[in-house]
């Protein structure tokens, strides 16, 4: 009964929640009582708290972001940790315990201030904007009604950012404030009173055609309300609970969510403000009847969501999120990830939940293609226990086959095929049911063998049982393994199940790699027939890409495919799952393995004629052909198939190094010391120029002179590859090494190259080849050794030593190093960007985007269309983005867009890196690279070979052009210049060029770089763009009395 007034269910609630029904306990008397500062008064307190901002506003602190902040500009998150309170992710907490002991003081006036710096809807929002504004004042009073704080800098607009906001909620958790619980109640009371024009109001027009038509605005979801409703419904014991529930029944009687938000019949509302939770309690303390609780999930909460919810509670896994949920209801454990079965709520919710799903299943189970009333809320369904219940399902399904798309879905549709589907998914044996149950229950229900199979790997619970019943020697090892390699994600029971069996990781596995052994295993195990039936269901459980490619795969496996054909279709579609596969095929012996090497590196050699995007990917599929070949060939991993195979290469053509006769000439390949080939042809002893004719069409001839271009091929591939594990810090041992020094064109690469010792710090092996093999005592052959990086050496103090050593060698007889080693560039994070999540050493220099892209392209970066210019580091899990500012606001189209920052991120959550965390190595490689794109594709007239110039240096550069210009109205302090201009007052960032106005908000002024045009002449040091732009901003506004520029002018004087 919607009934209301004094001498109703309105006033039976103000007994009941409030205590009584005295004038003195009157709801409007008592939030009258409560909120009693008058405007005037919260304009003194907002005062006082603005000017302790004010004072404090020169502390610097670094925001989440890394830049470094000033208080003054605002008051923002230093961290996104959300494991602690509010008061944990902002800086500076003591200062706000000042504020609240020296200026509020009492729980009272906080909630004043809290409530008046919290803005309900606006005329934005609402198109009454006067009949809202005079409800409010009902609520909350005439000061608070509509009450805006003049202060543009920190309180905003209603939907601005609010430093006041923030403070007081930082406040509100640091002192463990709580809202009487009285005035909250008495809030939502007056707010049932509400017409209902107000209760639910029209929408402000607007000409954004996506905010058209939308429903009604409702009263107590505006963010001033909202909080309140939200104090109302909490209870700390059962009989607390007692005098609430009435109260929020009411309010879902007269707001009546479902009749403004309701989905379908029996779909309810997940706006109400009751849960089907809140009924279960209200029934098992005796509130309500069990009838009222039945009528309540159908027609007031929705079959959809109580089914949703309750089931929420009998999942498998039970989240912290459920937890949360369950915890205002009944005991639970977030430490073991429990709850307490065996209390009443939970047996109560349990018993519900069977029988409103039975109720469901007697119907659904029934249907036809039609939905019924209850379709919608199947999806919703999270466990149902039986064979017979099983049995039923898949009578229903009748022939029909299972929908491959509700295998992932977590909401599905209202079709039969995905009802049934759904169901089955989520289907599980009851206790104590047994194999032999299922074999009984298969064997009266006719069910074929196929079916029985797709339900197991359908709905996995079921797999053991299955198993017995089928009798089948290896099946469940056959379902993990298909699932293993066809799926796209498992949930953490299933990675646990799929670690047993293999030691290739999910994304390994979803990449393309393959597990010959455990293959090998389950097919000998199944055998051909029943592999071929697990295959046929594992359909339902893939996307169609991937459950092909592992018939490709057991094709390759098994033998079935030729080689010499497969190569043919490789070469003519590049077909990239045919090429994975290309590895699998059984090896004949070393020459076949080093036949399918070659060809491997020849597919990644052509991929060069594509685009960045393409390449990378190519690159990608014959790094996993390799690792499938590995397994086939029995090495530990793609690396050591590498260097077997390139030694191979030469072991095995040995006579073509020795030399040939070939009639009257003698022919040989020759590498000389730094492992370079050359092709030479003698006749008696003397050396001929030119490749007579009649040698050019000899079989023997043009074996030697493939072998020599082969021969450079190696060269090229071993010298980068040994760059990549340098800049990858990939370890060799002592015994790898010496072994790849038998090949002569890898020892005149590994000749010429420093190592050190895998994690050596101040001590440890360092130095040549020739240095370490002569080191007393010997190094032992397990001895693992990297390619020096030169940040290694420069830490490790013998740099200098190895510059010297190959300075002196390449003058004495022209050695050089096969790539930069020694030489190469390397970068040292600022001191000032350690813990900043952004490097900004190259901003500011305008870029021309194509030809970026062709530098990069040979480093591996590729452009997303999203993130800019990405390289992804597989090893160390990190990706790095190149991000570059588009300047929109260009007075001509010509402008080229400029560099803006450099980001690291974790390439499996994608949560950004501080520069602290991102290895030195890793770091230098992405700033070389970043150097190289802007020493080749700058924009005309700016000299790339940039200073890196740190905040010091800006701020010395700076001071001094003060002096030269005359000005004295600037100072500098920490990471900021302030000037004091004839418009008012402002700071700038020294790093990022950021300007904020005091007493305002943020300046922006977008600088039009125009490099092409010259540089800006800064006399002493620097020509950084960024540091010219950051000075054109300081002197731009040091004289702010002469600036024209009418979008300027407007922003420094909107105060």
């Amino acid at each position: 009964n919607a009934e209301s007034g004094q001498g109703g269910l309105l006033g039976k609630l103000l007994k009941k929640v409030i205590g009584g029904a005295s004038s003195e306990n009157e709801p409007a008397q008592i939030l009258k009582n409560y909120f009693s500062l008058s405007a005037g008064e919260l304009d003194q307190y907002f005062d006082r708290i603005r000017a302790f901002i004010v004072a404090h506003g020169k502390l610097e602190y670094t925001g989440a972001n890394g830049e470094k902040q000033l208080l003054e500009n605002g008051l923002y998150m230093i961290n996104y940790d959300y494991s602690g309170g509010i008061e944990t992710r902002y800086p500076f907490p003591e200062l706000w315990i000042e504020v609240y002991e020296m200026i509020i003081k009492d729980p009272k006036v906080f909630y004043n201030l809290y409530f008046a710096a919290r803005g309900g809807y606006d005329e934005t929002d609402v198109k009454d904007i006067a009949a809202y504004l005079k409800a409010e004042k009902t609520i909350f009073g005439e000061a608070y009604s509509g009450y805006h704080y003049a202060d543009p800098k920190y309180m905003g607009s209603r939907q601005a950012h609010s430093t006041y906001q923030t403070i007081l909620d930082i406040i509100s958790g640091q002192q463990n404030l709580v809202l009487p619980a009285e005035v909250a109640r008495a809030a939502v009371l007056m707010a049932a009173e509400l017409p209902e024009n107000i209760r639910w109001m029209e929408r402000a027009p607007s000409k954004i055609y996506y905010l058209q038509n939308r429903p009604p605005l409702c009263f107590i979801r505006s963010n001033k309300f909202r909080s309140l409703l939200t104090r109302a419904s909490r209870y700390e014991s059962d009989e607390e609970f007692a005098g609430v529930f009435p109260l929020l029944y009411h309010m879902d009687q007269v707001y009546q969510f479902d009749a403004y938000n309701s989905n379908a019949r029996y779909g309810g509302s997940s706006d109400n403000i009751l849960s089907i939770l809140d009924y279960v309690k209200a029934h098992e303390l005796g509130l309500i009847t069990r009838d009222f609780l039945y009528k309540a999930a159908f027609e007031k909460v929705g079959l959809k969501y109580a089914v949703g919810r309750l089931g929420d509670l009998f999942r498998p896994v039970i989240t912290v999120y459920v937890l949360r949920q369950a915890k205002p209801y009944m005991p639970v454990d977030f430490d073991k990830r429990t709850m307490d079965t065996k209390c009443r709520f939970y047996t109560l919710g349990r018993e519900v939940y069977q029988n409103i799903v039975n109720l469901i299943l007697d119907v659904e189970l029934r249907r036809g293609d039609t939905p019924t009333v209850f379709s919608d809320a199947v999806s919703r369904i999270s466990r149902i226990e039986g064979i017979p219940r099983l049995m039923e399902i898949l009578r229903a399904m009748g022939t029909d086959t299972l929908d491959r798309n509700t295998y992932y879905s977590y909401t599905g549709g209202t079709s039969k095929k995905e009802s049934l589907s759904h169901l089955l998914k989520v289907c599980w044996p009851a206790s104590g049911e047994t194999a032999a149950d299922l074999k009984k229950a298969v064997k009266e229900n006719k069910i074929s063998v196929d079916r029985l199979i797709e339900v197991a790997m359908y709905a996995p619970q079921w797999m053991e049982m299955a198993e017995d019943v089928l009798g089948m020697e290896g099946f469940t090892s056959g379902c993990y393994y298909f699932m293993a390699h066809m799926n796209e994600r498992f949930d953490d029971r299933k990675k646990a199940v799929i670690a047993r069996y293999t030691p290739l990781t999910p994304e390994e596995l979803g990449n393309g790699c393959f597990d010959t052994k455990w293959f090998f295993e389950v097919y000998e195990k199944l055998g051909e027939k029943n592999f071929a039936k697990l295959y046929k269901a594992a359909k339902y459980i893939a996307d169609g890409s991937k459950h092909t490619r592992a018939r490709k795969y057991a094709d390759a496996a098994t033998g079935k495919v030729d080689r010499d054909e497969l190569e043919k279709v490789i070469e003519d579609k590049r077909n990239k799952d045919l090429l994975m596969s290309y590895g699998l095929i059984p090896m004949k012996d070393r020459q076949d393995a080093l036949h399918r090497y070659e060809f491997l590196q020849k597919f990644l050699k052509e991929s060069r004629q594509f685009g960045a995007q393409r390449r990378a990917s190519e690159a990608q599929c014959v790094q996993y052909a390799m690792k499938n070949m590995a397994t086939t060939a029995g090495y530990a991993d793609d690396l050591r198939l590498t260097l077997a195979m390139e030694t191979e290469l030469v072991t095995s053509n040995q006579k073509f190094l020795d030399g040939m006769e070939i009639g009257d000439y003698f022919a040989r390949v020759e590498v000389d010391p730094d492992g370079k080939t050359e092709l030479v042809l003698s006749k008696k002893g003397k050396k001929v120029k030119s490749v007579p004719a009649a040698l050019k069409k000899d079989e023997t001839f043009n074996e030697v002179k493939e072998f020599a271009s082969k021969l450079k091929g190696q060269y090229s591939r071993c010298v980068a590859m040994f760059e990549r594990a340098m800049e990858e810090e990939d370890a060799y041992s002592c015994e790898e090494l010496s072994g790849l020094c038998r090949n002569p064109v890898t020892a005149g690469i590994l000749g010429r190259l420093v190592f050190v010792g895998a994690g050596a710090a101040e001590a440890g092996p360092v130095g040549t080849l020739e240095e370490l093999g002569a080191a007393e005592p010997a190094l032992p052959p397990e001895t693992q050794l990297l390619v020096a990086h030169p940040i290694t050496l420069y830490r490790l103090g013998v740099l200098p030593r190895y510059q010297r050593l190959f300075f002196e060698k390449n003058r004495e007889s022209g050695l050089k190093q096969p790539f930069k080693q020694v030489f190469r560039e390397f970068y040292v994070k600022l001191e000032e960007e350690k813990d900043a999540l952004d490097s900004r050493m190259f901003a500011g220099y305008q870029i021309q985007p194509k030809k970026t892209v062709a530098a990069l392209k040979g480093r591996r970066w590729v452009a997303d269309y999203d993130e800019g210019l990405q390289k992804v580091f597989f090893k160390q899990n990190i990706s790095a983005t190149i991000y570059a500012l588009a300047d929109w606001f260009s007075p001509a189209d010509t402008e080229s867009p400029t560099l803006e920052y450099v980001s690291f991120y974790d390439r499996k959550t994608y949560k950004q890196k501080k520069l602290s965390e991102v290895p030195d190595i890793l770091y230098s490689e992405v700033m070389r690279d970043v150097d190289l794109a802007v020493s080749v594709a700058h924009v005309g007239g700016v000299d790339p070979e940039t200073s890196h110039s740190t905040i010091e240096m800006r701020k010395a550069i700076f001071e001094f052009n003060m002096e030269l210009f005359g000005l004295t109205n600037v100072t500098f302090e920490g990471t900021h210049a302030y000037i004091k201009g004839t418009l008012g007052n402002y700071n700038v960032q020294l790093g990022s060029g950021v300007i904020h106005k005091e007493s305002g908000g943020m300046v922006n002024i977008l600088p039009v770089h125009s490099q092409h045009r010259g540089k800006i002449f800064l006399p002493f040091i620097d020509e950084d763009p960024k540091t010219a732009e950051i000075l054109s901003k300081i002197l731009l506004l040091a004289q702010d009395g002469k600036i024209k520029d009418p979008y300027i002018l407007q922003q420094l004087v909107r105060a």
